[in-house]
């Protein structure tokens, strides 16, 4: 019974994209803490619900720089995977020079001069 590989790029490509899509949501959600906060203002003269939030958004940074590190790891290792397994597929491509016979480079007969 044969070993068989199947690696679907697009899907690799694609799930890459996801990835940094959702790392450049995690940058962007870190900028808008502050708008948030200017946002909530002080309803009705008290600062209770800003302080939550404050104190909610900065627990967050904390965690989302965590998972912002750990994406930026998983996405390294999908583009890692797509780039070896499409090296392998090239250099392996370039082994079996095939034409339309089915003959190989090494088993064609030269052709006469």
């Amino acid at each position: 019974m044969a070993d068989v590989v199947w690696v679907n790029y697009s899907s690799l490509e694609r799930t890459s994209g996801q990835l940094e899509r959702i790392l450049s949501e995690l940058e962007d959600a870190a900028s808008l803490s502050g708008d948030l906060l200017g946002a909530i203002g002080r309803p009705y003269g008290r600062g209770a619900l800003r302080d939550r939030v404050d104190s909610f958004e900065s627990g967050w940074d904390n965690r989302r720089g965590d998972l912002a590190r750990d994406i930026t790891k998983i996405r390294e290792h999908v583009v890692g995977v797509l780039d070896g397994f499409r090296d392998w597929d090239d250099e392996t491509a370039a082994q079996m020079d095939i034409d339309a016979s089915g003959l190989s480079s090494a088993s064609r007969p030269s052709p006469a001069r």
